[in-house]
């Protein structure tokens, strides 16, 4: 099997195990959906027959209502409001100045196989950067 060959192969293998995971996912999506619906249903019953710290037992399973406490996200917005209740304003914006230079000079590059279906109507705007190539020219 030739380089080309071979490369056509695994393009087509790949796009075939793309779509398999995208149909997973809109699944996945609708499914999670389901569950937050019912959850919510379950909650507001529980709480309207007064169960929010009992457990009910249902075919070998316990339920009950759980509280969770999330943090907030670590964002430059929190870092600012943080850093500005501490510091006076120039030394917040100098730490935010100095955070946003680390993470610009620290940025990893990772390649990735990159794809669109082309049976899409055209852009008008073309990235010039990037000449595709068909594999049926290269041949």
């Amino acid at each position: 099997m030739s380089n080309i060959e071979e490369l056509k192969l695994n393009l087509s293998k790949h796009a075939n195990i793309d779509n398999k995971i995208n149909n997973l996912n809109k699944l996945t999506t609708q499914l999670r959906k389901q569950r937050t619906q019912l959850e919510t249903n379950i909650i507001d019953k529980m709480t309207l027959l007064n169960f929010e710290n009992k457990k009910i037992k249902l075919n070998q399973t316990s339920y009950y209502i759980g509280i969770n406490k999330q943090s907030p996200a670590l964002t430059l917005e929190l870092i600012k409001s943080v850093a500005t209740n501490l510091f006076d304003e120039s030394t917040a914006l100098q730490l935010l100045n100095e955070i946003n230079k680390y993470k610009e000079e620290n940025k990893k590059e990772i390649s990735l196989l990159k794809h669109k279906n082309t049976n899409r109507k055209k852009s008008t705007k073309t990235n010039k950067l990037f000449q595709s190539q068909s594999l049926k020219k290269i041949i």
